[in-house]
């Protein structure tokens, strides 16, 4: 009788013992987990939006996972457009066309120098546009909200993109986009500028030896300065 109330004991005890440490096994795996978490959205933040990747996989598990993702996801889709915005800016096909040997090809009525010119700008003014949407509330917590609408993981992912070291990367990231934006509009309205002065003069100007030369001093006055401001906002 003795002998059956020690093994039921140490049942008893064997069986705390497994409950324990499943628990300190769970909360180690929890802490890890939002450990990986902070790891992952710190370095996701620390990229340098025009020169690095981002990716959308996720290292994570559990609500943590939807948070990540949707860090990652909104991050990712944010360096696209600025990308895209400095691709536009320094697009081989913009610098072609202030080219003598464009000049050539295209004249008189350079058409092709000036749809590629308008399209460029309206595909700038739509990147600068979802840029500046990206930046406010409801567009930055739509990212977590198509991920899930569990609160606990909703209020994670608002501690990470609204805390001060975000919101100070990203209020910079603005004054970028804002500079971006005035300087880049300003090289493409200034192409066009060129591209309709030259257009609109035929007979002040010719290409000679891969150069363009003038017959009217005003007009290369004008033409000087205009390249020239390209050129200034373009460092």
């Amino acid at each position: 009788m003795k002998e059956k109330k020690f093994n039921l004991s140490t049942k008893v005890y064997l069986f705390i013992i497994i409950i324990f440490i499943t628990l300190i096994a769970l909360l180690s795996l929890k802490l890890i987990n939002k450990k990986v978490l902070d790891y992952e959205i710190k370095n996701t933040m620390s990229k340098n939006i025009l020169k690095d990747s981002y990716n959308t996989n996720t290292k994570t598990f559990g609500k943590n996972k939807d948070v990540e993702l949707a860090v990652k996801k909104y991050m990712s889709n944010y360096a696209q457009n600025m990308k895209k915005i400095n691709k536009i800016i320094n697009d081989k096909s913009i610098k072609n066309i202030l080219s003598s040997s464009n000049y050539n090809k295209d004249k008189p009525a350079f058409n092709n120098s000036l749809k590629v010119l308008n399209n460029k700008i309206s595909d700038f003014d739509e990147t600068i546009s979802i840029l500046l949407k990206m930046r406010e509330e409801e567009t930055i917590m739509s990212y977590i909200e198509d991920e899930t609408d569990d609160s606990d993981a909703i209020s994670i992912y608002r501690s990470y993109m609204f805390n001060k070291t975000v919101n100070r990367s990203l209020e910079e990231d603005s004054k970028e986009i804002d500079n971006i934006s005035i300087r880049g509009k300003k090289i493409l309205e200034d192409d066009i500028k060129v591209i309709t002065l030259l257009k609109n003069n035929p007979n002040a100007w010719v290409i000679k030896d891969n150069e363009i030369n003038f017959y009217s001093t005003s007009v290369m006055v004008e033409y000087n300065n205009l390249v020239k401001e390209i050129q200034s906002n373009m460092e």
